[in-house]
């Protein structure tokens, strides 16, 4: 009871002020703040499929002697934490590299047995995760202070370390490094003792020792700079317009601007003011497109003279651009869906081309070529890959049994005939 009574008012608990965030260490299964913040993110438009082959301890460092000399200080299951935390953001869609040679010979074992065609084929990523562990300094702060009276005393002593790491991102397309992300935790340990040695009686000694030591479990603070990592990246792909939250309001969350830089802070902001004024979000790979000038909202419908009335007549010329082109229909509907096209503002047309049948892939109808264009300049690089182009097209009202619709047509593309081609998809 006196040892604990002397350690309790002696020693200051210095290891709640040295931390900088507080962990449940109890148990394994307690969660930190920070995991708790990277699961309640808000939701992005769409998940981005994503590939982490390994995440390296790049340290070199083994824990000191007595430990065992073949022992590294860091974990080497950093790749599994890295998987995870992208997973539980809810941003992106991990896909299984760190295992793909068990991967790829359990599919042979499958294709053996039931065919060549009984799989589908694995699904690809536009970005990759790279970079490890990059650094852990050892005493980079100790101290400590004791006291002792009549042999009867306490002391404390304390240390930090310091663990790095970096995540970056590359477009596998270019092998562009698109993003790279730096973060740095301490690990705190502490030792709190109490001692007595004095006589208490002639030729009657009494000596007594107690105390504790307290360490940051090295994995849980590795998990956390990795949690870190993933927010700080899905942040500085908003700043850069990389990906976009669902909801607009969402950019200034208050996850978001916690953990944002005061730069970053005011981007986001200027970001949310730039798309409310002018929501027309620059097209990427991982969002959709957003609606065409054409589509009339709800309440313009219900305003409208009759549910019957025709679309007013649009004489003048509009500007599509087109995707691509094949003459394989079910092709460019795979297209579409694999490129997250939005069905209310793609169409395919069918083009009688040389007396064969080509199918056109297009999106958007703009009323000036400068807002064409500008739109062309704005595609990921994926949909500039199959040189997409702005084409010329005139919308006339056509009436039928069943209604009203629009038929599209293009000018390069009518045949010596003079046929127009034919809407086959209009939402």
């Amino acid at each position: 009871m006196l040892p604990d009574l002397l350690g309790c008012s002696i020693v200051p608990d210095r290891y709640s002020q040295l931390r900088e965030i507080q962990h449940l260490t109890d148990a394994w299964s307690s969660q930190s703040q920070i995991h708790q913040d990277l699961i309640s993110l808000p939701k992005p438009i769409n998940t981005i499929p994503i590939s982490v082959f390994n995440f390296k301890d790049q340290t070199g460092q083994y824990k000191p002697a007595p430990a065992n000399a073949f022992s590294t200080v860091v974990t080497q299951g950093a790749t599994t934490m890295v998987v995870e935390a992208l997973a539980d953001s809810g941003w992106f869609l991990p896909l299984e590299r760190e295992g793909l040679q068990n991967l790829l010979t359990e599919r042979k074992i499958i294709r053996a047995r039931n065919g060549e065609t009984s799989l589908p084929p694995l699904f690809g990523a536009n970005l990759m995760i790279e970079g490890g562990i990059i650094g852990y300094d050892s005493n980079i702060k100790t101290g400590g202070m004791g006291a002792q009276y009549l042999g009867i005393g306490a002391n404390e002593q304390y240390r930090m370390d310091a663990l790095t790491i970096n995540l970056r991102t590359v477009d596998t397309a270019t092998s562009k490094i698109i993003h790279s992300i730096t973060v740095n935790k301490t690990i705190l340990s502490q030792e709190i003792a109490t001692s007595i040695f004095r006589f208490v009686k002639f030729k009657r000694l009494l000596e007594a020792e107690g105390g504790m030591t307290r360490n940051d479990p090295t994995q849980l603070i590795l998990k956390d700079a990795i949690d870190t990592a993933a927010i700080r990246l899905i942040i500085t792909g908003l700043v850069r317009n990389n990906w976009s939250t669902a909801k607009l309001e969402d950019l200034t969350h208050p996850i978001l601007l916690q953990y944002a830089s005061p730069d970053y802070q005011s981007r986001l902001h200027a970001l949310k003011h730039s798309l409310t004024q002018n929501r027309q979000p620059s097209l990427s790979q991982h969002t959709h497109i957003p609606k065409t000038p054409f589509q009339k909202s709800k309440k313009e419908n219900n305003t409208s003279a009759s549910p019957k009335s025709n679309p007013p007549s649009l004489t003048k010329e509009l500007f599509s651009i087109q995707l691509a082109a094949s003459e394989d229909l079910e092709k460019l509907e795979a297209l579409r869906k694999e490129w997250n096209l939005a069905p209310d503002v793609t169409s395919i047309i069918k083009i009688n081309k040389a007396k064969k049948k080509w199918y056109a892939l297009q999106f958007g109808h703009f009323k000036t070529l400068e807002q064409a264009n500008r739109t062309l300049k704005q595609l990921p690089k994926q949909l500039k890959s199959f040189e997409p182009w702005v084409t010329q097209s005139a919308f006339t009202n056509q009436q039928s049994n069943s209604g009203t619709s629009h038929t599209t047509s293009t000018a390069s593309d009518t045949n010596s005939k003079g046929e127009q081609p034919t809407l086959l998809r209009t939402q």
